[in-house]
């Protein structure tokens, strides 16, 4: 998907503190951008939510990490609920543990499971300081080189 001079491949989901060739981790500030949130609300519907580019990552936290580490660390979607990841296959939410499925939801306390995302609920992100870094997912973006 091409839009305001990126050409986005796809979003996937991690590990924070690792690192996965081809993607980066994304920015908090790069959300409310029209070229991401479209993107990203164009690959999570269309794929059915985030590639998990780290099959048994075990996550020991709930909040999704920044890769702006020097303010504001953790992002959220929709509101001021953090979002979560959930396994795709059942759709619970799972803090604090492994995540195996291929593909990943976005899990919010005041929205549940999100099957599919729009460009305003990407728009939306908000930022918190309140989280551990300990075992924090990131979302990654694959942009074409």
């Amino acid at each position: 998907m091409t839009s305001g001079g990126d050409t986005i491949e796809n979003f996937g989901f991690g590990a924070h503190n690792q690192t996965y060739s081809g993607w980066e981790l994304m920015s908090h500030t790069e959300f409310t951008g029209a070229a991401i949130s479209a993107a990203m609300a164009h690959f999570y519907t269309e794929n059915g939510g985030l590639e998990n580019l780290n099959p048994g990552f075990n996550s020991s936290n709930c909040c999704i990490t920044s890769a702006d580490l020097s303010g504001d660390r953790w992002y959220g979607f929709g509101g001021n609920s953090y979002m979560y990841p959930a396994n795709s296959s059942n759709g619970a939410q799972n803090c604090n543990a492994t995540y195996t499925d291929s593909l990943m939801l976005l899990w919010g306390s005041q929205t549940g499971v999100m099957s599919t995302l729009t460009e305003s609920e990407v728009q939306k992100v908000q930022t918190y300081n309140r989280c551990s870094l300990s075992g924090n997912p990131g979302i990654f973006i694959d942009r074409w080189q």
